[in-house]
């Protein structure tokens, strides 16, 4: 009996399709296989990385480490133009060019002949990036609201000699930003252009009353959340729809946190200074995103107060669960450097004694200075065709307990009514501030 082999022609489309497929997993492995080199039996962990990238549940949405943000210091900003042009472009070319992002802030810039500055500095920077091809939207500007150039400087994002690049509004903690022509004009603006980033300003939480907050002095381009400049973040996503009962649900975490903890050692940032910040702050922002489509999924209505109790305790168990990893992760591998145990230690020993104080930091050192990261779009169903209304809003306080609130996933600005969007973008400010506006934003 003959048997003839038959072989079927494939579609472009599905060939591109297998070819994807193909370089994700790839990705995965290698991904695996880096984090698990920091193991002391890296066959054993590398399996269990793989799995969390291949089930979807810890998600890369940017190259990691691809983030670079910077910041004109009030001392240097009556710099002239091209000066503060020509430092930046020393960072820009080759970042850029690398595949980086590059976020710039123009805060400081004095208003006395802003629109002429800002013309000069963006002519100069587009004339020194003219041989580098990098991608559209790949550079961003920030500023802050109450700048009285706000306006003038969303133009930068029309100019083609920079890309037609990003432009951020930091929105300020004060609650007076979100009245005014220039609110207005800031709302109905961006609810129809992308390009334009609301991003609420926030001094990130520490997960210890041990060390300092931060206040933000920039916007990082791919996770839209304030951060201080030339500060480097490991930025991934956790896909809440994957993540399993609460049974379940810590090992999955403490795995994440581990594999996360282990590419900060092993990542190739842009610049020196971003590398030497990774290692002494181990900044890690875990985006749990997906929320409303979870809740959507088990059919749980969001006008439903018990849907926002259970959502919160769940978030809670998150955040608890992370910290809790981070702290055993510090007792095993040490903290962070810039926690200063020894000296913490050392301050406190006249008091307690060496034993004590030893014990009373090792208890409470942390191996990362941030961790949990929410935004206010993971709270909307991403399911195509499902119905978004301002219901959803009712979720907000739900994403208070985050260490860092952002502006990062799915953007639903245009399937929401510009009521709503303003709505969504004064209850973030109000959280992010700790304003006592939040319930005045909550009810209006």
């Amino acid at each position: 009996m003959s048997v003839k082999l038959g072989f079927c022609r494939l579609c472009p489309t599905d060939r591109l399709i297998m070819e994807s497929n193909l370089t994700c997993l790839e990705r995965h492995r290698d991904l695996a296989e880096r984090a698990a080199s920091r193991e002391y039996r890296p066959e054993q962990w590398e399996p269990r990385f793989r799995s969390l990238l291949q089930a979807g549940i810890l998600k890369t949405c940017t190259p990691l480490g691809s983030e670079l943000t910077l910041h004109i210091h009030k001392n240097s900003a009556y710099v002239d133009s091209v000066r503060m042009a020509q430092k930046c472009l020393c960072y820009l070319a080759p970042t850029l060019k690398s595949g980086c992002s590059v976020a710039i802030d123009l805060s400081n810039i004095a208003t006395n002949g802003f629109d002429a500055w800002l013309a000069e500095f963006s002519e100069a920077i587009a004339v020194g990036l003219a041989g580098v091809d990098f991608a559209a939207g790949r550079l961003m500007f920030s500023i802050c609201i109450n700048h009285p150039g706000v306006l003038k400087f969303l133009q930068l994002r029309g100019q083609q000699g920079l890309g037609y690049p990003n432009v951020a509004v930091r929105l300020g903690s004060n609650s007076d930003n979100y009245r005014g022509e220039v609110w207005k004009a800031l709302v109905t603006l961006s609810h129809h252009d992308e390009r334009i980033k609301l991003v609420p300003a926030i001094a990130a939480r520490p997960l210890s009353g041990l060390h300092a907050t931060e206040s933000g002095q920039c916007v990082m381009p791919g996770g839209l959340f304030e951060v201080r400049a030339n500060t480097a973040w490991m930025i991934l996503e956790i896909d809440a729809t994957r993540l399993t009962s609460p049974a379940f649900l810590r090992s999955q975490l403490a795995l994440c946190l581990r594999f996360a903890d282990n590419l900060i050692d092993i990542q190739q940032w842009p610049v020196p200074a971003l590398r030497l910040d990774a290692l002494m702050n181990r900044r890690i922002a875990l985006h749990i995103g997906r929320l409303g489509q979870r809740i959507a999924n088990v059919g749980l209505n969001p006008l439903n107060f018990g849907t926002l109790r259970q959502l919160q305790r769940w978030l809670g168990l998150i955040r608890t669960s992370l910290i809790q990893e981070s702290n055993r992760l510090a007792q095993n591998r040490g903290p962070f450097p810039a926690f200063g145990a020894a000296e913490l230690v050392a301050s406190l020993t006249p008091r307690y004694g060496v034993a004590d104080a030893s014990c009373l930091i090792r208890k409470r050192s942390m191996r990362h200075r941030h961790l949990l990261a929410l935004s206010p779009y993971s709270l909307f169903p991403d399911k195509p065709g499902f119905e978004v209304d301002e219901s959803w809003l009712n979720l907000m306080p739900a994403i208070g307990c985050a260490d860092t609130l952002s502006m990062f996933g799915n953007d639903m600005r245009k399937r929401l009514r510009l009521h709503a969007w303003s709505r969504m973008l004064q209850l973030t400010g109000a959280m992010a501030a700790g304003s006592g506006d939040y319930a005045q934003c909550y009810l209006s």
